[in-house]
C-alpha cells in the first residue's frame, strides 16, 4: 500500500516537473517571439532618421555620387586632398563629433587596429572632426590613436558630406567610403557593431555578406 502510494506520488511529481518544463519552454519561446516582433526594423529606423535629418537640412550622400573635394591637414603633419583618384587607394572617412569623448576614443582605437590589414587592400582610413591639427595630435598621442585625424575647424567638410548642418556644431557620426574612381562607395550612419575591418570590407564588396 505504502509502495503504491509512493509510486503514485513519484508519478505525480514527474508529471508536474514535465508540465512545468513544458510551460517554461513555451513561455521562453513566446517571450522570444514577442521580442522579435517588437524589435525595430533597422532599415525603417534609418529611413526615418534620414528623413528627419533631411528636414533639418542634413542630406546623406548616395553611393555613386561624386565625393565632395577638399584639402586639409592631418595630425601627422601631412596634407591630404580628397578624392584621390588613384587605382591603388580607397578612402574611408570617419566623421565624429569631437576629440576626447569616450565613444569616439574607443572607436578610433578600434579603427587603428585593423589599419595594417586594410592598407594592403588599398583601404586608408581617416578620422575627421572640428579640432585643429595640433589639437588632434595631442589627442592621438594621449590615447595611442594611429588613424590620421583631419582638421575640419569650421565643419565645412562635414557639412559638404552630409554629416553636419551649415553653421551648426553637431556632427552626425558617419562612415563614408570613397572608391578608387572618386565616387561614394558607401554611406553608413553610426559605427560598425561588429569587427570594423570586416564591415568595411563588406561595404566595399570585398567580402561576401553573411546570409
Amino acid at each position: 500500500m505504502e509502495q503504491a502510494a509512493a509510486r503514485n506520488i513519484t508519478t505525480r511529481l514527474l508529471y508536474f516537473r514535465t508540465v512545468t518544463r513544458y510551460l517554461i519552454a513555451v513561455l521562453c519561446l513566446g517571450t522570444l517571439l514577442l521580442a522579435s516582433c517588437m524589435m525595430p526594423n533597422v532599415k525603417e529606423q534609418r529611413s526615418k532618421n534620414e528623413k528627419k535629418l533631411a528636414a533639418e537640412g542634413i542630406t546623406a550622400l548616395t553611393p555613386g555620387d561624386a565625393a565632395p573635394a577638399f584639402s586639409s591637414t592631418t595630425h601627422l603633419g601631412g596634407d591630404v586632398t580628397i578624392p584621390q583618384v588613384d587605382a591603388e587607394r580607397r578612402i574611408v572617412l570617419f566623421f565624429y563629433l569631437a576629440d576626447d569623448t569616450p565613444n569616439t576614443t574607443r572607436q578610433l582605437q578600434q579603427l587603428s587596429k585593423p589599419m595594417p590589414v586594410l592598407e594592403p587592400e588599398g583601404i586608408h582610413i581617416y578620422g575627421i572632426s572640428k579640432g585643429s591639427a595640433r589639437e588632434h595630435q595631442a589627442y592621438a598621442e594621449k590615447y595611442g590613436i594611429t588613424v590620421p585625424l583631419i582638421a575640419d575647424k569650421d565643419l565645412a567638410i562635414s557639412t559638404s558630406y552630409g554629416c553636419a548642418l551649415a553653421g551648426g556644431s553637431f556632427v552626425q557620426r558617419t562612415m563614408v567610403g570613397i572608391d578608387r574612381d572618386g565616387t561614394i562607395a558607401f554611406f553608413e550612419r553610426g559605427f560598425p557593431m561588429g569587427d570594423p575591418a570586416n564591415e568595411i570590407m563588406k561595404w566595399y564588396g570585398l567580402v561576401a555578406e553573411e546570409e
